[in-house]
């Protein structure tokens, strides 16, 4: 990484860091939040993160219980790798930081697994998910093309997850992670949506950020791209973002 972009990186996360501790956040929490600084893009989902964080400080200080104001629950809808798995985790560590959990840990749960089991089977598959995950967090992953294919297949596992939630109210935290555009299946009801989830909307890259992460994992493998490979990959990533149909447009 050039000395320059490092210079004003470490400037950037010390401003943050005053101003986050001058507020009086502890340092797993500050912590969370530089790693969350570090993602590339998603400017919009920085913010949500932390005005969360700042509210739910806010009530802390005023001694009101968290779930009586504001939702713990979070959907994330985006493209296949845009960070939604990094964005949990950065989640968990807040909660466990802000003593929301006990554990800082995300339980993941890829709901194209029970493709082809019977009812009971499904039940008992989440029943285990939902205990495995109590205190930290259930990633309830639905980003898979395979559920495409399966008709009606993610409403009825929602249905069985809402009916055993309703049993133990309260007691479970759930990150639901969603392809694009399905963020309406949670409730069939997109605009009262934020009144039980947070919702996360993960942009698609754009190709200078999709650039920055290609360098960014070179640069993890000690690699460097030559200027042919680079003239190159600029005229393939921009073909990618382009293209009308962005799912594949990630960093993957």
């Amino acid at each position: 990484m050039p000395h320059i972009f490092r210079d004003r990186a470490k400037e950037y996360f010390e401003t943050h860091r005053s101003r986050l501790e001058s507020a009086g956040f502890d340092g797993l929490v500050i912590r969370a939040l530089e790693e969350l600084d570090k993602m590339v893009g998603q400017t919009g989902i920085k913010k949500q993160i932390r005005d969360f964080v700042e509210l739910a400080r806010h009530y802390s200080h005023e001694g009101v219980k968290l779930s009586s104001r504001m939702s713990l629950q979070w959907c994330l809808t985006g493209n296949s790798a845009m960070g939604k798995g990094t964005v949990a985790r950065i989640i968990a560590r807040l909660y466990k930081a802000m003593g929301i959990v006990d554990k800082g840990q995300v339980f993941d749960f890829k709901v194209e697994r029970m493709i082809g089991l019977m009812e009971d089977e499904a039940q008992r598959s989440i029943g285990e998910a939902l205990v495995k995950s109590s205190g930290g967090i259930l990633l309830f992953d639905e980003d898979s093309p395979k559920l495409n294919e399966a008709v009606g297949f993610r409403e009825r596992v929602r249905a069985l997850l809402m009916n055993q939630m309703a049993e133990h109210p309260g007691s479970y935290i759930i990150i639901y992670a969603e392809p694009r555009n399905r963020v309406s299946g949670i409730n069939g009801d997109a605009e009262h949506m934020s009144d039980l989830v947070n919702v996360l909307v993960f942009e698609d890259y754009t190709k200078e950020e999709l650039m920055i992460i290609l360098k960014r994992r070179l640069e993890k493998e000690r690699m460097k791209m030559t200027a042919t490979a680079r003239q190159y990959m600029t005229v393939f990533i921009g073909s990618l973002v382009a293209t009308e149909e962005r799912s594949h447009a990630s960093s993957r």
